[in-house]
């Protein structure tokens, strides 16, 4: 029988409220690995869809975003935003 299944290589906290993903998906036959994708990374920023995320990713994005770091890394969002336009 196989399977295919995704599995967290690292999993860090970028300032001020961002998660960075590594992960990886390993596809195997009656329990044997037989194949391993490459190394997929990503970033999710605050408020970002967790639908297709792995249960740890969604538990510490829950956990790291608070509404007052969520409203926090929007304000910073619009006043970095304002700082590119004006350049």
């Amino acid at each position: 029988m196989l399977t295919e299944n995704r599995e967290l290589l690292s999993l860090n906290i970028v300032l001020p409220a961002s998660l960075e993903v590594c992960e990886v998906t390993i596809i195997r036959r009656d329990g044997v690995e037989i194949a391993r994708s490459d190394r997929h990374r990503y970033v999710l920023e605050p408020g970002a869809d967790l639908s297709d995320e792995l249960p740890v990713v969604v538990a510490q994005a829950q956990a790291l975003w608070t509404p007052d770091a969520v409203a926090a890394w929007k304000g910073r969002q619009a006043t970095d935003g304002q700082e590119q336009a004006a350049a």
